[in-house]
């Protein structure tokens, strides 16, 4: 949720090839969301997208998603908040630790992720101050912590007849280089496909499953 992230989103990823597709860089932010996605974007019926796109603008790689998760906003809610849990929703994100909250609605989360470009792989470390308020999850990464210059991932939850509904904006410019052209693509469908696979863990989980 990159939490929720915030999110949140969400950087890692293993050096797997998604099905039928080359290797991608993946990133996870904001508790919640970049992460890369080892199978294609196909969503289970329960999962619906109703609009995403990811954009490269000014230096900054974002992606904006609306979704329904076919779980209630509680059950949502909580898993999203569930910080430490994140490595469960996905493999790639080695560790994620609240090593402090300054308020009862601020966390600062430390997240230890794997992030690979093709056969090349590197850890990547990032510290962010998440906000916490009545569903919405705000997640700002401290840059001189982190191996970004800047990310902001916002998780808007809302309840939607028995379902939650999902408004989520990540934006994040990498420290680190990132070639230009084959690269920045794959970048930006891992935003994509990332978030929607982070987003259909969430929803597994909040449903029991």
């Amino acid at each position: 949720m990159d939490a929720a992230l915030s999110g949140v989103a969400d950087l890692g990823a293993t050096c797997t090839a998604a099905a039928g597709r080359a290797p991608r860089l993946w990133l996870k932010t904001g508790c919640a969301a970049i992460v890369v996605a080892a199978g294609s974007c196909s969503t289970a019926a329960a999962f619906q997208v109703e609009h995403a796109e990811a954009q490269f603008i000014e230096r900054e790689y974002r992606f904006e998603m609306t979704a329904v998760l076919e779980a209630p906003l509680a059950d949502v809610e909580r898993i999203l908040r569930d910080y430490e849990n994140y490595p469960t929703l996905d493999s790639r994100i080695l560790e994620a630790t609240v090593i402090e909250r300054p308020s009862p609605d601020t966390a600062m989360l430390a997240t230890t992720l794997r992030a690979c470009f093709g056969p090349v792989c590197r850890t990547v470390r990032r510290i962010e101050e998440v906000e916490e308020s009545p569903g919405l999850l705000v997640a700002i990464t401290d840059p001189e912590r982190s191996d970004v210059h800047f990310g902001e991932t916002r998780t808007q939850l809302a309840d939607d007849a028995g379902r939650t509904r999902v408004t989520y904006l990540t934006r994040l410019r990498p420290k680190f280089w990132i070639p230009a052209f084959v690269a920045r693509r794959l970048m930006l469908e891992t935003l994509e496909d990332a978030t929607i696979e982070l987003f259909k863990s969430v929803e597994k989980q909040a449903r029991g499953e």
